[in-house]
């Protein structure tokens, strides 16, 4: 493991980040690099550094509650795809929608969504097309 600093942003406002990552060594020629591991590691600082939950984090959300990524879309409205990709660090969700996830770290938030949904099923009307 080694601490690697790198720039997050565009100059003159890039961020000096610093993150923990593996670097591999080929044991044939001595060669160095790193992986996804180090690229996992540097997106946590990122995250860290915008203020905004990590993947591990978004991921243990859906968890705690027992929820697939399509449960917890339909429950949300947040896009199937949207949850993927936060939850693989291939894409940072955006303040608002950090918030939102935020909220459902506490289960009465959780709760509200789903009584809300329940009740929008028992009250939707059925939309008829009209017949030609």
């Amino acid at each position: 493991m080694e601490v690697e600093t790198f720039l997050y942003g565009k100059d003159p406002n890039a961020a000096e980040l610093t993150a923990r990552v593996p670097v591999r060594t080929c044991d044939s020629c001595g060669f160095q690099f790193t992986d996804f591991e180090a690229e996992h590691a540097r997106h946590e600082a990122i995250c860290r550094n915008l203020g905004v939950l990590t993947p591990a984090e978004v991921a243990d959300i859906r968890k705690r509650y027992r929820f697939s990524q399509t449960e917890l879309a339909r429950l949300t409205r947040i896009g199937e795809a949207s949850l993927y990709r936060w939850e693989n660090g291939q894409l940072i969700q955006n303040p608002a929608y950090d918030q939102f996830l935020y909220l459902l770290t506490f289960p009465e938030n959780v709760a509200r969504l789903r009584a809300r949904s329940a009740e929008s099923r028992r009250t939707s009307v059925p939309t008829r097309v009209p017949s030609a």
